[in-house]
């Protein structure tokens, strides 16, 4: 195949990923400007290295894994945690117990996956999200399968802690209000 014919085919591939790596991108970096850096960083790394990508491999994950490379770079530059980090999903349920009364705490996904770790955002971004199976993910990320496992894992049961939590919230509110009107 010409390698300009070969460039363009690429080309549009990328193009077409655009939609996923945004969502992947908005996913990792909580921050629409921060996904739209990320995506655009991505890009200029995929279209300058082209020469780089070998026929009959994921041409996705290839460009998938600069993308997180792009984010890792950010962080290791950047050397601050950002608003969130381990420990704030402890902090967020013992605020809750912390409260004689409990209030309505509207948790919607995008927050909940802001709470996560990073390195449990990501996998749940390439497994849940983008539909990549366990392998595919740990190629993408460059660990192995059982470590993405156990990420998967253990971001489910945050993110289910987290809505547990809400629900028992309101579940309590709700019968308390049943009482009192009686």
């Amino acid at each position: 195949m010409d390698g300009k014919v070969r460039k363009e085919m690429l080309k549009d591939r990328l193009v077409d990923l655009l939609p996923r790596l945004r969502r992947f991108a908005m996913g990792i970096a909580k921050d629409g400007e921060r996904a739209d850096e990320l995506v655009q960083m991505a890009c200029e790394k995929v279209l300058s290295r082209f020469d780089q990508f070998k026929d009959g491999t994921n041409f996705d994950g290839w460009v998938f894994r600069i993308l997180y490379t792009c984010w890792l770079d950010g962080l290791r530059r950047t050397r601050t945690q950002n608003l969130y980090n381990r420990n704030a999903i402890y902090e967020a349920g013992m605020e809750r117990k912390r409260r004689e009364v409990p209030i309505d705490i509207s948790l919607d996904i995008r927050k909940a996956f802001g709470l996560l770790p990073e390195e449990h955002r990501v996998v749940i971004m390439l497994v849940c999200v983008e539909g990549y199976s366990y392998a595919e993910t740990a190629d993408i990320l460059g660990i192995p399968a059982g470590t993405v496992a156990s990420r998967v894992a253990r971001a489910r049961k945050m993110l289910a802690d987290l809505f547990y939590g809400n629900l028992r919230a309101r579940s309590y509110r709700a019968a308390e209000e049943v009482c009192n009107d009686e």
